[in-house]
């Protein structure tokens, strides 16, 4: 087995987590249940069932993307092929609600806080999607040519923000976007540090003071995000 990605919703303690299985069996043709479900239980893990959305004979992709609605009421899986297609699926059933033709490679994305709509960047550009009719509702695409778009995360239900590597030399720039009204506008944009040049992992508080980066050298730096 080969764990890559997961995600968990603390009020029905239920798990997901991306894992590959034996990659001859995966190259065979034999099933890969790369998607596994688990409740926490009396202080213990409990492992619920295991499903395969990808029906791929590769056993170079994995599931690269989890992410829950804070309620755990919904939830989007995308693997490493490239371009990504994002799964919404039903996490309490396992099930596949619809999928999402991104026609790109997603970077990352994330559900807002209540659970209506999911946003995906790809490294330039931003795209804010109906959890209820799967349509495209806001996309921005004039990013500073320079920015790879790396991160993303909801503050609020209609402000994300995202951090982005320079292309041209060692930098990281936060972006915080507000999407209200049916457009994306900036509303401030940040230099951060020149002391990597690309970020791995990006989490916020939930009181949104702060946000921490893990940087592609191992680091981690902690922003003030007022």
């Amino acid at each position: 087995l080969s764990p890559s990605s997961a995600a968990s919703d603390v009020y029905k303690r239920q798990i997901l987590m991306g894992c590959n299985e034996n990659s001859e069996k995966i190259k065979r043709g034999e099933g890969n249940h790369h998607l596994r479900k688990f409740l926490f239980e009396n202080e213990h893990l409990k492992f619920v069932a295991g499903i395969d959305f990808d029906r791929s004979k590769q056993a170079e992709d994995y599931t690269k993307l989890i992410y829950l609605s804070r309620d755990g009421s919904v939830g989007a899986v995308a693997s490493s092929a490239i371009p990504t297609v994002i799964r919404i699926i039903d996490p309490k059933e396992l099930t596949e609600k619809y999928e999402i033709e991104t026609g790109h490679e997603v970077k990352d994305m994330h559900f807002a806080p209540d659970g209506k709509v999911i946003s995906y960047i790809t490294a330039s550009t931003l795209e804010v999607i109906s959890i209820v009719t799967g349509r495209f509702i806001i996309r921005k695409t004039d990013f500073d040519p320079n920015y790879s778009l790396s991160k993303i995360k909801f503050l609020t239900d209609d402000v994300v923000l995202i951090a982005a590597a320079l292309k041209k030399g060692p930098g990281i720039v936060m972006v915080k976007i507000s999407l209200r009204s049916g457009s994306a506008t900036v509303l401030k944009t940040k230099f951060i540090t020149n002391k990597f040049k690309g970020v791995t992992a990006m989490d916020v508080d939930h009181k949104n003071e702060l946000a921490v980066l893990a940087g592609s050298d191992n680091s981690l730096s902690i922003v003030k995000l007022k």
